[in-house]
């Protein structure tokens, strides 16, 4: 209530106060005259106020069109729209068609209407009506809603689109180019970070068809061509499933020029800037895919810099990356001796100090051991 329309309501109501003022001590025994004087305008002016807000007239007989909003009280709109204008980071045209909000022309506003319901039904359901569910919690300043765990370093909403002359072919034969070599086995020994609370000694082999074996911190992975594995204080698992196929992603440290043909049909999607290099983006997958793989090529060098894994779960999609750099020549191929891997665990780098490579390896190399 305004300040004049406070003081007409007292106006108005100076002759009921003189008709209870004789009756002070019989309605309030024990206190002054001055007192119960105070108290009594005090009790008019609270249910005044409260007449006046239920006097109000509600949403829908101030604005047209109102479907969602029905019974709100007329003063709540306008704060409404801007709170949804500020959790989305959008202004009124994002659902009005320009001047003529009366118009339901625009989808988004439908959807609105829908999400305004949704935001109900959960916080009555489930928070017992408190505003525990709001536009924010899943918009948090973007008209879309981030379905995917947000990952530092990571997004797709940086890849801007490229000429159509850039194709996956062109992008992939530049790679290939750039790292050469296909050596049977190549050995790798260096540290890794990320794996417990100090650094520990890491030492990686990959061979051809995605063989590979790790050890590090008593433990050990790899890839024999047929199954991935792990082993751990003398027990041995076998991986199987999207499981088995994340550890053989995790063993890949070195891809030859053929080394994206089990991907499929990669597509260019665009370009982005890792590490301060313009990169060109390679996607694999269809968009329903278990699966899919945004591949970073530098534009200037060609190398690899960057893989990030999308996987579908249950939940929801579960993206994961791995950059790759300092490329130095072993037997004839350029290896990254940098790799750091970040997803929903910690970050883990491992930094090779030097490398070889051999084109003879005993059998067995790569199958897991026998448990103890």
């Amino acid at each position: 209530m305004n300040t004049r329309g406070r003081l007409n309501f007292v106006n108005a109501g100076r002759n009921t106060e003189r008709r209870v003022r004789l009756d002070y001590k019989r309605y309030i025994p024990g206190t002054t005259m001055k007192s119960q004087h105070i108290l009594v305008l005090l009790s008019l002016s609270v249910t005044g106020a409260a007449g006046l807000y239920q006097s109000e007239p509600p949403a829908e007989k101030v604005f047209k069109n109102i479907k969602t909003l029905v019974g709100t009280p007329s003063s709540e709109v306008m704060p409404a729209m801007k709170f949804m204008c500020a959790s989305l980071k959008v202004d009124c045209n994002h659902c009005h068609k320009g001047e003529d909000f009366v118009s339901d022309e625009k989808h988004e506003k439908e959807a609105a209407r829908h999400m305004i319901v949704m935001q109900r039904e959960l916080n009555a359901k489930y928070f017992n009506g408190r505003t525990q569910v709001t536009c924010n919690t899943c918009h948090n300043g973007s008209p879309h809603p981030q379905r995917v765990p947000v990952i530092a370093g990571l997004t797709r909403r940086t890849i801007t689109p490229v000429s159509s002359s850039i194709t996956a072919e062109t992008i992939v034969a530049k790679y290939g180019n750039a790292v050469g070599g296909n050596p049977e086995v190549i050995h790798m020994e260096g540290s890794a970070t990320g794996f417990g609370p100090t650094a520990v000694s890491i030492s990686m082999s990959q061979g051809t068809g995605g063989k590979f074996l790790t050890e590090f911190a008593g433990r050990k992975m790899g890839y024999d061509g047929t199954a991935a594995w792990f082993a751990a204080g003398g027990q041995t698992q076998v991986l199987a499933g999207s499981t088995g196929g994340e550890l053989i992603e995790f063993g890949r440290f070195y891809r030859g020029a053929h080394a994206f043909d089990h991907l499929g049909t990669l597509k260019a999607v665009g370009k982005d800037t890792i590490g301060g290099q313009e990169t060109f983006v390679l996607r694999s997958g269809a968009q329903n895919a278990k699966m899919t793989q945004d591949l970073y090529f530098s534009a200037k060098s060609g190398f690899l810099v960057r893989v990030a894994t999308y996987a579908t779960t249950i939940l929801g999609s579960m993206p994961e990356f791995a950059d790759f750099g300092d490329y130095r020549r072993v037997g004839g191929a350029m290896i990254p001796f940098k790799i750091t891997r970040s997803g929903a665990q910690e970050t883990s780098t491992v930094q090779i100090t030097k490398g070889s490579v051999e084109n003879k390896i005993k059998e067995g190399f790569f199958s897991p051991p026998t448990a103890k």
